[in-house]
């Protein structure tokens, strides 16, 4: 059995908030001052108990210890948060990523995020730790019966009633974008309602061209080489949604791009390309291309 980890002690920090409230009681500290040693409590608040600790084992690097400590206190959302934005810092470093999935570390994010879904720093936060396990083969492919496919796509359901969801919607997408690569993975993510999420997500994004184009980017891997996905992509009307993005966002020439790339995967199948004519998509590319003649990407 594994000795817990050390941790900071935190009844002093609210023996020091008390003292603060007395002194500035019996006027013995401005309003000013009271404010600024208020800050300083809380910045020694987010540096005790298990996040000054998770923060300390990501600075010395030892992942599978920050594992732990998240382990430890699953229903603590301020350390889950700092957890998973740990791990989604890994930069695509491989020894850390399998480090962090050889320990449970992705069972930990997915818990995380089923179990605090209304905290939009652990659902944001818990996108960008799968995403960037995603970047390493091995965790890509059992990410999915992991849970992390349906963690995504709820934390994108679920954030887009707040009022942080688009940046949820960017981070979710960059999570699917990563795990569509595997060609195993494109089924998972349709069967999971993957396809719709992301539609709808392009519909409400109005003029966030990054959410677009990230959007756009799981079209192109969800489609890329898969008939069925193909279909299944123009049936639930991404064709439309593609061609009024270009419509919209005529100036934005890498999305621009994306969405030419998504039609031009799903124009594969023949049925596909009769939708695109019907749909005005022919007109769409030729005004794009007008637009950006000497555009090469």
């Amino acid at each position: 059995r594994k000795m817990p980890a050390p941790m900071i002690p935190t009844r002093s920090v609210g023996i020091a908030g008390l003292v603060i409230a007395i002194m500035f009681y019996q006027d013995q500290v401005t309003s000013s001052q009271s404010m600024w040693l208020i800050a300083l409590l809380l910045c020694v608040k987010m540096i005790v108990g298990p996040t000054g600790t998770i923060m300390m084992y990501w600075i010395m690097g030892n992942y599978p210890a920050m594992v732990r400590i998240m382990s430890e206190h699953p229903e603590d959302p301020r350390a889950q948060w700092l957890g998973c934005g740990a791990i989604g810092w890994g930069n695509g470093d491989e020894k850390k990523l399998a480090s962090i999935a050889l320990t449970g570390g992705l069972d930990v994010i997915v818990d995380a995020m089923n179990r605090h879904r209304i905290y939009h720093g652990v659902q944001q936060e818990g996108c960008n730790a799968i995403k960037s396990l995603a970047l390493d083969k091995n965790v890509n492919d059992i990410i999915l019966s992991a849970g992390g496919a349906e963690a995504v796509l709820n934390a994108m359901k679920y954030g887009a009633l707040g009022s942080h969801h688009q940046a949820i919607q960017l981070s979710g997408c960059g999570a699917l974008v990563h795990l569509a690569v595997s060609h195993k993975n494109k089924d998972g993510i349709v069967a999971a309602g993957g396809i719709d999420a992301v539609l709808e997500c392009m519909k409400k994004s109005g003029a966030n061209t990054r959410v677009l184009d990230n959007c756009c980017s799981v079209l192109i891997n969800l489609s890329a080489g898969h008939v069925k996905n193909q279909a299944l992509i123009a049936e639930a009307g991404a064709i439309d949604v593609l061609i009024r993005t270009i419509m919209a966002h005529p100036t934005q020439v890498m999305l621009l791009s994306k969405c030419c790339w998504a039609l031009t995967n799903i124009s594969e199948l023949l049925e596909n390309r009769r939708r695109i004519v019907s749909a005005r998509g022919v007109e769409a590319l030729v005004t794009a291309m007008q637009t950006h003649p000497t555009h090469w990407p």
